[in-house]
C-alpha cells in the first residue's frame, strides 16, 4: 500500500496526495484516464487536463509505503506536509 503524490513535469510540485493498494503506475493511469477520457469534474481532473493541454505530463511519486492500519492517518499527514510547503 502506498501514499503517493501527483505532480506536473512543468514544475515538479506535488498537487495531489492519495493512497492506493495497486501499483503506482496503475493508479496514475486511472487518474489520467478518468480526467481525459471521462471528463472528470474534480479539481484534480481539471488540473490534469490543464497539464496535458499545456504540453506537460502528470507523474507520480511514492511518498511512503504503509500498512492497512495506518494508511488513512498517513495520507492525512502527507496532505498536511504538502500543503504547508
Amino acid at each position: 500500500m502506498y501514499i503517493y503524490g501527483l505532480f506536473s513535469s512543468e514544475n515538479n510540485i506535488i498537487r495531489y496526495v492519495g493512497q492506493t493498494k495497486n501499483t503506482l503506475d496503475k493508479r496514475l493511469n486511472e487518474h489520467i484516464y478518468i480526467a481525459l477520457k471521462y471528463n472528470g469534474k474534480t479539481h484534480k481532473d481539471n488540473w490534469i487536463r490543464k497539464v496535458y493541454s499545456d504540453g506537460f505530463s502528470v507523474n507520480i511519486i511514492c511518498l511512503e509505503e504503509v500498512n492497512e492500519k495506518n494508511i488513512n492517518e498517513r495520507e492525512i499527514y502527507w496532505n498536511w506536509i504538502i500543503k504547508e510547503n
